[in-house]
């Protein structure tokens, strides 16, 4: 059994907070923030300080927990509550369809509730927004496991390319790893063997995908449903997993450069959609794919 371990922490948070809203190379995930957090911005914005800065957000934070105490409490007893149930057997399925065996030593995973706007991981650790939750009336909508899914799929194939399998040949940038690990979550968590626990046949993924078309014979379609469409195919022809995800390298490789403009624009562009509309019919235009 996976160790799963909910544990606060606040200064982890503060941190992971101050890295994406000083991020320069992610304008998309600081974006995001300031859009939730339209006062911590003014806030912030003529500080200069890097202490001073800092013990703002701190405070905003602060702030902001001690206002929706009672209703986070409750979250993360529901989030318990869904872990003991069915966390493991989530991860025993991901390591299933993924071809995937833990290690007796393994350090488990800590899911880690904070107030950014979406759901982040570093190490074995991933971070779990809490902020559509707080608008949640009905705490068994919780949407955890699905996010859990999410996460640990991107833990999993980690791992998976440090095996022998994945060698040289299949070196990646981390634009190409950003695509691979996002549309394989889509794909993993539409599975029959995870639909059956999430209700997720419509999974859609990170928002950057629902708007990402290819072009195959004078098709388009979605990009997630287009691996999606390999990822059946493999299963119905009783390939195992290694096979497809080394196809699913090679095909996101061949078309790196495309994916890479695609990113610069919803970097720029992705949080305000409704703005700038030509830059986003810009990035749906279709990638061939041949």
């Amino acid at each position: 059994m996976v160790t799963l371990i909910l544990k606060n922490d606040f200064n982890k948070e503060i941190n992971i907070f101050w890295y994406y809203i000083n991020n320069k190379d992610d304008l998309y995930h600081k974006k995001l923030i300031f859009n939730y957090f339209v006062d911590l911005e003014n806030k912030l914005r003529n500080v200069h300080d890097e202490v001073e800065a800092k013990n703002i957000l701190r405070n905003y934070i602060l702030s902001f927990r001690r206002v929706n105490h009672d209703k986070i409490k409750k979250i993360e007893i529901s989030i318990e509550q869904q872990i003991i149930s069915v966390g493991n057997i989530i991860i025993d399925v991901l390591s299933n369809l993924m071809n995937y065996k833990f290690s007796d030593n393994h350090n488990g995973y800590i899911i880690t509730p904070v107030i950014l706007p979406f759901s982040p991981f570093k190490g074995n650790t991933f971070f779990y927004s809490l902020n559509k939750l707080l608008k949640l009336t009905d705490l068994d909508s919780l949407d955890l496991l699905i996010v859990l899914a999410h996460e640990i799929s991107h833990f999993l194939l980690f791992d998976k390319l440090k095996e022998q399998t994945f060698n040289n040949d299949y070196k990646m940038t981390d634009n190409e790893l950003y695509f691979l690990k996002e549309i394989l979550a889509v794909l993993i968590i539409r599975s029959r063997e995870l639909v059956q626990w999430l209700k997720t046949e419509k999974y859609e993924g990170n928002m950057l995908l629902r708007f990402l078309y290819v072009k195959e014979n004078n098709n388009i379609k979605l990009i997630s449903d287009y691996f999606n469409e390999l990822y059946t195919k493999h299963i119905e022809n009783g390939l195992n997993f290694d096979l497809f995800l080394i196809d699913m390298i090679k095909k996101i490789k061949y078309i790196s450069s495309e994916l890479n403009e695609k990113i610069k624009i919803w970097n720029q562009y992705g949080a305000e959609r409704e703005k700038y509309i030509d830059q986003i019919i810009k990035y749906k235009y279709p990638i061939e794919i041949k």
